[in-house]
């Protein structure tokens, strides 16, 4: 069979107001309108990765897809400059939105090939794909894997993820059935002891409420606390742009104490999905376990707003801490992956040498090899190696518990 062909129809800025619009014009039409996709998210991320937020418009046979890749340039231990690129922090991939599904071998091999072209024309390193669990995409690289065989595109497991099934609902008990016996137990007391306050985008950003800025505030002093990494710590600017381009997407969930903030989530939420974000409580609100009822909250407007999960994130491997909390709310489990496209074989591999470069080149050669995997149905159930992710979900699981 032929190769399809392939084209890169449009690069994309998000800062560029009619490419910003047709980027989310593009979401719009597709059947998956995650938010991980929206210009609005990848935008907030400029400031906090020191990145330039992108998408590609590729296409391959029938199949089109957009790809949102946040550019970033940067100097090795030698000081010479380093270009790569990779998708928003979180779980996004490529959105495809037109054509039959992204299961056939050669429309996705024809797409990474054309990525790795576009990378190599502009003189970037490698792209990493961070792609999205709860969406088919893992199982497009079944046949692709076991037929293609290039050292330069490689799949690597990343942690496992938990999401709650909003369908599947305790009306009783207002809650997500199986949730675990000592997690009812908390919520009920929560209930009694805590007040719920709910505030999207527009409202923190237009009223003249303070309470974005004391989510915020409690989240930096929780991430100091925790000596957590760069990466989990956001400026002023990221919360006031992540509220303001998603409006009502997003929901600042408060947990108040008599009339003060113990707690507070933020959820992000599209048409079928809700994601838990970002979470922050003081000493009170750990002792009074603000976080399980938040994230019950959370399920709860998710569902009342369509969604048909609630997408908690991972933890480090199946069986550990933060895992077993999370899985505590009733959810289900799902692999997280990554795709690395490389354009640059030598660049990438001396970089992987360097004792002083960021992700994904810290990850050694070694491990690469060890983790590379053909995806298949059962690896979900599977522990796996946690690239990456693992001090982060430690973070995590300090402030949740």
């Amino acid at each position: 069979m032929n190769k399809p062909t392939q084209h890169l129809l449009q690069e994309l800025t998000a800062r560029q107001g009619e490419n910003f619009q047709v980027w989310n014009e593009i979401v719009e039409r597709s059947p998956a309108q995650d938010i991980y996709y929206r210009p609005a998210y990848a935008l907030a991320y400029e400031s906090a990765e020191a990145t330039e937020a992108n998408a590609l418009v590729l296409q391959s046979g029938q199949v089109k897809v957009l790809l949102p890749l946040m550019a970033r340039s940067w100097r090795d231990s030698k000081n010479e400059p380093v270009d790569d690129a990779f998708s928003p922090y979180g779980y996004g991939g490529w959105l495809q939105f037109e054509g039959p599904p992204l299961t056939e071998s050669e429309d996705l091999w024809g797409i990474l090939s054309q990525l790795q072209d576009w990378a190599k024309s502009k003189g970037i390193v490698c792209c990493v794909l961070r792609l999205h669990p709860l969406l088919p995409q893992t199982i497009a690289f079944e046949k692709l894997m076991a037929r293609e065989k290039n050292q330069d595109i490689f799949v690597t497991p990343g942690s496992v993820t938990c999401a709650v099934d909003l369908s599947q609902w305790d009306e009783g008990g207002d809650r997500p059935k199986g949730m675990g016996r000592r997690r009812r137990s908390y919520l009920n007391k929560t209930r009694r002891e805590l007040r719920l306050v709910i505030r999207d985008g527009r409202e923190c950003v237009e009223s003249a409420s303070k309470e974005l800025e004391i989510f915020r505030q409690m989240y930096d002093a929780d991430m100091r606390r925790l000596d957590a990494p760069e990466v989990l710590r956001f400026d002023v600017e990221y919360f006031q742009s992540l509220a303001r381009g998603l409006g009502k997407e997003f929901m600042l969930m408060l947990a108040y104490a008599g009339e003060e903030i113990v707690g507070g989530v933020i959820i992000l939420t599209g048409p079928e999905f809700g994601h838990y974000h970002l979470s922050a409580s003081n000493e009170l609100g750990r002792q009074l376990r603000a976080a399980t009822f938040l994230i019950v909250a959370g399920a709860k407007e998710a569902r009342n707003r369509g969604c048909g999960w609630l997408h908690l994130g991972g933890g480090i491997s199946p069986g550990d801490s933060l895992f077993e909390f999370k899985s505590s709310f009733g959810g289900q489990t799902f692999q997280y992956y990554t795709v690395t496209v490389v354009a640059d074989s030598d660049r990438y591999e001396k970089l992987q040498n360097d004792r002083n470069v960021p992700w994904p080149y810290a990850l050694s050669l070694e491990l690469r090899r060890q983790t590379a995997v053909v995806v298949n149905a059962k690896s979900a159930l599977e522990p796996v190696v946690g690239i990456g992710a693992g001090g982060h979900a430690r973070v995590v699981m300090e402030v949740l518990i």
